[in-house]
This record gives structure tokens, sequence and C-alpha cells, in this order.
């Protein structure tokens, strides 16, 4: 969503409705289906997106772009895994911040961790850091990635001007798998009490620079069963 329009997915395309009005104001063609689209936009209306390859029914996700939403256009596209390599959708990971799309995912045949320039789809980096599985990732005025580092799990945040890791902080032992609410300031969350639940969050972290736990916050539902499910959205202006 931006200041003025309201923008979903469409049959192999991307939509742009007036806020006001409801009416359609922009439709953008898609090579194939929407495969995932980032939660976070730039402040410039930019959000990145997987998309198959082509409009053939079980295509998988090969491609990676970057939408201006603001305007109704396409910034780039480009392929970055080959049909072997590709996922169908499933443990994808799509990013964006204000210097980076970033894109990542896990199957049976590969592991892809990617980051692209913003502006030009330039490759940044095309792996997880050293030590590293593939990462999950969340942007935001930063991007950071999630990803299982050696002997647990860890939180990577990039350098917005070289790409590179600018601080590692590895998370506490006795996390269930977690996942990444904010990359600046970071924040993770991630279920305590049942190693099965790999679904909900009940647990929020903070830390402090030195990747200290700097505070953990106990989160219930109304319920009272101690489950929440993490949402996040965005809205640029």
């Amino acid at each position: 969503m931006t200041s003025h329009s309201y923008v979903t997915g469409g049959l192999f395309s991307v939509v742009g409705y007036d806020l006001d009005s409801g009416k359609q104001t922009w439709k953008l063609p898609l090579d194939g289906d929407l495969c995932r689209a980032s939660k976070d936009a730039s402040s410039r209306g930019y959000v990145a997106v997987v998309l198959a390859g082509s409009k053939k029914p079980y295509s998988k996700c090969t491609e990676v772009a970057v939408i201006d939403i603001s305007h109704g256009r396409k910034v780039w596209q480009k392929t970055v895994a080959s049909d072997s390599t590709a996922t169908m959708g499933l443990d994808l990971s799509v990013a964006i911040s204000e210097s980076f799309a970033a894109v990542g995912w896990a199957t049976d045949e590969a592991e892809e961790s990617w980051g692209f320039a913003i502006d030009t789809g330039k490759t940044v980096w095309d792996s997880a850091p050293p030590g590293c599985d593939y990462e999950e990732y969340v942007g935001g005025s930063t991007m950071a990635g999630l990803a299982w580092c050696d002997d647990r799990f860890a939180v990577s945040q990039r350098d917005p001007r070289t790409g590179k890791p600018s601080r590692t902080v590895k998370l506490p032992e006795d996390l269930g798998y977690p996942y990444l609410a904010s990359a600046d300031p970071l924040v993770v969350a991630s279920y305590v009490g049942d190693e099965d639940n790999q679904l909900d969050a009940n647990r929020l972290w903070t830390f402090n620079t030195d990747g200290s736990v700097k505070a953990t916050i106990k989160v219930d539902d109304s319920d009272g069963t101690g489950d929440v499910a993490l949402h996040i959205g965005y809205r640029t202006t």
C-alpha cells in the first residue's frame, strides 16, 4: 500500500487501485505466477517479488524482480535459478531494504541466498555467510538474514553500502525455530515450551549492540494458551 494506492497480486500480474475511488489505476503484467512478495517496501515504494519462470502450470520460482508500486512499473527482473534448483514456493524468503532486494530458499537440490542492488539488480551476494546455510530475510531500513550457522541459529545484519555482514548475533540455544520480526531494531520471535511448535511465537527477544540479549518479552494471546502468530505488514507514505 502507498499513500495513494492499494496494490495486490492478480493473475500473472500486479494491480494497483486508487484508495479513494477503488478504481484500477495500473496493471503490470508478469511472466508467471507471483510466488511471494516482500513484507516491506522501500521509502520510494519499491517491493521485491519472486516469480515463476513461465505461465505453465507448476512452473518453479526462478525469477526475482523489483517493482515500483508507486508508479506501476518494473524496475528490473533477472533469473536466479534453474528449474532443477528453484523452489515451488516453499521455504521461500524475499525482502527489501533501502539498498538491497534479497531472496533465499532451500530445496533437496540446493540452498540459495542472493542479494541484489535495489536500483540495478546487480548481484551483491550469492551465498549465506561462511559456515551458514541459506538465509531467511527481513528488510526495512536495513537488511538482516537468519540462518543456521555451525552450532546454532544466528542473525547477520548487512552493511547498507557493501552488503557484507556487518554484525552477527548468535541466538540463545534454547530457542525453538526463530523468526525475524524486525531488522532494525533487531527483534527475534520464537516459541518456548514445545520443540515441535514451529508456527507460533510466545517470546520476543531484543539485543544489545554487542549481541547479548537485552530483553525477553513474553507474549500471550487472549485465550490463555500462550500461542501467538506473528503478522507483519507494510505501508509506505
